[in-house]
């Protein structure tokens, strides 16, 4: 019973109590603009939210499209780089090889001008100074007995076989002194179009003095032009010059062009030359022992 009550005391009215829709009309003013403001609020965050979706899609794709067109670019410029860095190397390459081409071509025409020219060339002049110093040595051996004996005339002071020997010694120094000038310049002719451009005005110098010795000097049966014709004192203004086939500045010259060709030659072919020994070597003396006789044996 009690519990019945309870129950009905509940489900009727108080007369101090409102009625539910009392209730809900005191809760309309407050419900109605929150339910109209989360409306808004969420229109508002539902339309952003799309906007925001919108334009993180937009940004994407011009992310990605950045991406790719910098991708596209660093390839361009990636390609463009090997290219450029092909062609550095081909051109550096090509410049390689010409360059060896053009010392092997500059090795081979030093080769052929030292063996064809300037070598045999340069010998044939040693060849000859020598032969003039030792015949400049007999000549100044006989002009020291000459003044010992305080007598010019070599009749005086060597016999009749002695002066045979000395001028038929000189005579042979001469002819292979001449021997060796016509070797020379027979190289000359063969070897002609191996000859540098700068050493035309002293080569020909020494061609004109071997021509004009065998003209003027080396005539048969003695027949040579007059002495006068050669006298500074007889002609002042037109005295013909004594031909020198020997000329020993010419030979140091050829010999000093020779072995600057030898040390370019070194140069290019990486081989190392012998140092060359400049001058001519001192002629061997006697020995303190040997006498007169042995000299005349």
């Amino acid at each position: 019973m009690a519990t019945l009550g309870h129950i009905l005391a509940t489900a009727l009215p108080v007369p101090d109590q409102q009625p539910w829709f009392e209730w809900i009309r005191l809760h309309i003013p407050i419900v109605i603009p929150s339910i109209l403001t989360a409306i808004v609020v969420g229109g508002f965050s539902f339309l952003f939210n799309r906007k925001l979706e919108k334009q993180r899609r937009i940004y994407s794709e011009e992310i990605a499209r950045l991406n790719t067109d910098l991708s596209r670019s660093l390839q361009e410029k990636l390609e463009a780089d090997r290219a450029q860095r092909t062609e550095s190397l081909e051109h550096l390459r090509q410049g390689i090889q010409e360059s060896l081409a053009s010392r092997s071509r500059r090795s081979e025409y030093l080769k052929a001008q030292i063996t064809n020219l300037y070598g045999p060339f340069a010998y044939s002049l040693e060849v000859s100074a020598m032969r003039m110093r030792c015949l400049g040595q007999i000549d100044n051996s006989v002009k020291e007995l000459s003044q010992q004996e305080n007598s010019r005339n070599t009749a005086h002071f060597l016999t009749k076989n002695e002066l045979e020997a000395w001028l038929e010694t000189v005579a042979r120094y001469g002819d292979l002194i001449h021997a060796s000038t016509d070797e020379a310049a027979g190289i000359l002719r063969e070897g002609w179009s191996w000859l540098d451009e700068d050493d035309y005005t002293n080569v020909i110098q020494f061609v004109t003095d071997v021509e004009r010795s065998k003209t003027e000097l080396r005539t048969e049966q003695g027949k040579r032009l007059p002495q006068k014709l050669y006298s500074k004192s007889a002609l002042p203004h037109s005295a013909l010059e004594v031909p020198d086939v020997v000329r020993p500045e010419f030979a140091h010259y050829m010999r000093e062009k020779l072995y600057s060709k030898q040390r370019e030659l070194s140069g290019l072919t990486g081989k190392l030359e012998p140092q060359p020994l400049y001058g001519p070597k001192p002629l061997p003396q006697k020995p303190a022992n040997m006498n007169e006789g042995t000299i005349a044996a």
